[in-house]
């Protein structure tokens, strides 16, 4: 083993069910379940460590303001990089501190995406945006910018790969299937994805421009297209850590590229493993939905998982928890998510939905008092 990483996880929503494997070729890396501030605060020296890796964002964040891992998160500064180059991305507007928000964002179309650092927020009409800015201020670190952009619509398809000096290596793709209300966020994820060859050739030369875009960037990417009229729009590109909001194990249930053990490889300063030779089943995943306010009751679970064709079902909530719009895109992670395989997308998707609406979530209106004085 070249050098002993320790993955780092910050954020207690995954500190259970990471895809942590056990086999003697990541003896290494060991997995560091607390505090991820207080943990990097001591440094890796002193815990016998030659480096840490994050594990989720919260730990990413923080290494990479130390300097530990190249920083990309920024999504302002993604979106100037790639202005300079031949990629197609939504317009955009950035708003500094102290601007004019309705009239800078004046010129755009709506619907629009409201982003910052890692958080994004859908408005419909412009005179939504102001107050949308302001939530996502109060919430996330004053240094990042906020970024506002048009909404594509088309297929949305996810590109996983990792970069290293020889350029961009493709691991998987996963077909994204959106929320069918307001908002443009996905409610499913199925792989392998299904487009046409020319389509996947136009998607992998668009990652590898991409990755000439990043500098000294080494690791591994999720690079999020909206394709409309067969060209396809970057939305998002984010480092894929291991407790990535998609189970990064979807990959490998259709036998795709083992990507999960992989990230940990990387840390670890071992060589990668390649994709099995094999008839790749398909997977698709699923989230929960529920309505906003106080659970109630999460009932069904046991009928959804003895469904055949179910390989995961995983709840997050519990009566006395209180949730907000799925369109949060944290809160969507929250309340949990079914997979299914099959032997086809169709089946595996058929299965998935089933199963999700075995799910049922009753919820109480929770009316929030206000004292006037």
């Amino acid at each position: 083993m070249s050098k002993s990483v320790a993955i780092v996880i910050g954020n207690p929503l995954v500190n259970m069910e990471l895809p942590y494997p056990s086999d003697e070729g990541l003896q290494g890396v060991e997995l560091i379940l607390d505090d991820a501030e207080a943990i990097l605060a001591e440094g890796a020296s002193e815990k016998g460590f030659s480096g840490f890796a994050a594990g989720d964002w919260v730990s990413y964040t923080l290494l990479a303001k130390q300097g530990a891992c190249s920083p990309l998160g920024d999504h302002a500064a993604l979106r100037a990089a790639m202005s300079d180059s031949s990629l197609k991305q939504p317009r955009f507007v950035v708003l500094e501190e102290g601007a004019d928000v309705p009239a800078v964002v004046s010129v755009l179309n709506p619907p629009l995406l409201i982003r910052k650092g890692l958080d994004e927020r859908y408005v419909e009409y412009l005179e939504d945006v102001s107050l949308a800015v302001n939530q996502l201020r109060k919430v996330l670190p004053e240094e990042d910018r906020v970024v506002v952009e048009e909404v594509v619509d088309g297929d949305g398809f996810s590109l996983y790969g990792f970069v290293s000096e020889d350029g961009f290596q493709l691991a998987g793709m996963v077909e994204l299937e959106w929320y069918s209300g307001r908002g443009q966020y996905p409610m499913g994820l199925q792989c392998p994805a299904e487009m046409s060859e020319a389509l996947r050739v136009d998607l992998i030369r668009e990652a590898q421009e991409i990755v000439s875009l990043l500098d000294e960037f080494r690791g591994h990417l999720r690079m999020d297209f909206v394709v409309r009229d067969d060209v396809p729009y970057i939305k998002t590109i984010d480092p894929c850590i291991i407790s990535s909001w998609m189970p990064v194990d979807l990959l490998g249930l259709s036998g795709a590229y083992p990507l999960w053990k992989n990230v940990l490889r990387f840390a670890a300063g071992e060589p990668y493993l390649s994709a099995d030779e094999k008839t790749y089943r398909a997977a698709v995943l699923r989230w929960v939905s529920a309505g906003s306010g106080e659970v109630a009751s999460v009932m069904g679970v046991d009928v959804a998982e003895k469904i055949e064709g179910v390989t995961c079902v995983r709840m997050r909530i519990q009566p006395g928890d209180r949730l907000r719009h799925a369109v949060d895109m944290r809160e969507r992670d929250r309340v949990g998510y079914v997979v299914a395989e099959g032997d086809t997308i169709g089946e595996a998707r058929a299965i998935a939905h089933r199963a999700a609406d075995a799910i049922r979530i009753e919820t109480n209106i929770v009316i929030e008092s206000t004292e006037f004085k």
